[in-house]
């Protein structure tokens, strides 16, 4: 029987090595230690990081149980995952119920979870355990050193002579009001995204620009001005990880100014940037739902594969 407690510094090798086996890019100890950090010190949000330890003292398993302000009131996160070696040992479940424990002690009404969409196995378990699929997103995944952009050639240069200006900053470069306006971008155009609920809570100000400046990835972002309005974006985030694909972070771009090649454009840019970096991939999740932005990235290259699933269990 394995013991289920909360992370030490120590456990971090392991529970990244885990992660690497498990998710579709690698994890290295100090980058989850330092996200964990971070959000432990944040008081807006709840994290417990659990470990899971063999007899023989071996971190076999790891999970958390977490509350994030923008969540609908009463939903938490958990998550449990096990070493491959270490499965059909009961390493899940023990995992499981020490997350959700916590998670109802915390005023939880409803829990969430995620599943990889190639994970069947574990998309079947988590249903024993009384979790319903919510929502499968779409996963796309860019080779970023096969990229031919030669292939949209003028697409800068058309949305330029439409009257925009293009730009491409450092992320944590951008001017305190310029970082305003992509907040007020950022906040109108999410709630567009399919994946995001009623209920759901956008980030005060302060919050966001906290987030942004502490952000511990490099990252770039690509605007689209008209005067000094910012209508659109791109940002992507470059882990110092190695091997790790970079990771798009939001593209938007307001309703009035859709359909003009912006996303595209902006897009471009960020894309260009990854391959001066020599970044291998670029990875985004996009829903099913969302036609508008699938389509851009199918023109751009990118590859679809299953994406995550949310899994939803309402609590009695």
């Amino acid at each position: 029987m394995c013991l289920i407690r909360h992370a030490e510094l120590a456990d971090y090798a392991a529970i990244a090595a885990i992660m690497t086996l498990t998710k579709p890019e690698p994890y290295s100890a100090e980058e989850v230690r330092k996200s964990d950090e971070r959000q432990q010190a944040d008081p807006t949000q709840i994290l417990h990081r659990l470990v899971a330890v063999a007899p023989d003292g071996r971190v076999v398993g790891y999970g958390y149980s977490e509350r994030q302000p923008w969540e609908p009131e009463g939903r938490w996160g958990v998550t449990a995952a096990t070493h491959p070696d270490e499965r059909g040992r009961g390493v899940g479940t023990a995992m499981l119920t020490a997350a959700e424990s916590i998670a109802r002690e915390g005023g939880a009404t409803e829990i969430m979870a995620w599943c990889l969409g190639t994970d069947d196995a574990s998309f079947a378990w988590a249903q024993r355990k009384g979790y319903t699929l919510k929502r499968q997103r779409t996963e796309s995944v860019l080779d970023v050193q096969k990229f031919d952009p030669a292939r949209f050639a003028g697409a800068c240069d058309r949305v330029r002579a439409g009257g925009l200006t293009l730009a491409l900053y450092e992320g944590k470069q951008v001017s305190e009001p310029l970082l305003r306006q992509i907040y007020d971008l950022d906040r109108v155009t999410t709630p567009d995204i399919p994946v995001w609920d009623a209920g759901m809570n956008f980030p005060a100000w302060e919050q966001y620009r906290k987030e942004w400046t502490e952000c511990p990835d490099a990252f770039i972002v690509a605007l689209a001005l008209d005067g000094d309005r910012v209508v659109g974006m791109s940002a992507v985030y470059f882990s110092a990880t190695p091997g790790k694909s970079a990771g798009v972070g939001f593209t938007g771009v307001y309703r009035e100014y859709r359909g003009r090649g912006i996303a595209l454009a902006v897009k471009l840019m960020t894309i260009e940037e990854a391959m001066r970096r020599g970044v291998p991939r670029m990875r985004t999740h996009n829903d099913p739902d969302n036609p508008p932005m699938l389509a851009v990235n199918v023109k751009m290259g990118f590859v679809f594969v299953p994406g995550p699933r949310q899994l939803i269990k309402a609590l009695q």
